[in-house]
């Protein structure tokens, strides 16, 4: 699902630090640039609706230029490539396991 070279759940060049939520196999959440990832949470953690994952932040560097102002990117993959997430946000969920773990 993500690349083995790449840790999961600590900074990289692009997307900061990050965390990377799998909601329905083949099918992940991404959320970058944060600031902090809450303690406890290590991969194969089971999450619950509500539940902090990770503090805003302006970890990393945005495509073309460095992140300079705390926000959120929220990324949708599917079989290890991005798409549009308004497709699923728009839409009633394609799977039935509404909250997954971190992988």
């Amino acid at each position: 699902m993500y690349n083995p070279d790449v840790p999961n759940n600590e900074i990289t060049r692009s997307y900061g630090r990050y965390i990377d939520v799998e909601v329905h196999p083949g099918y992940i959440q991404r959320y970058a640039h944060l600031a902090s990832i809450e303690p406890g949470l290590a991969v194969g953690t089971v999450l619950t609706q509500g539940q902090a994952i990770g503090i805003l932040g302006m970890t990393g560097n945005g495509w073309h230029a460095p992140v300079s102002t705390a926000h959120l990117h929220f990324e949708v993959r599917v079989a290890g490539s991005p798409v549009n997430p308004a497709s699923f946000l728009n839409s009633p969920c394609p799977w039935s396991l509404p909250f997954g773990g971190l992988i």
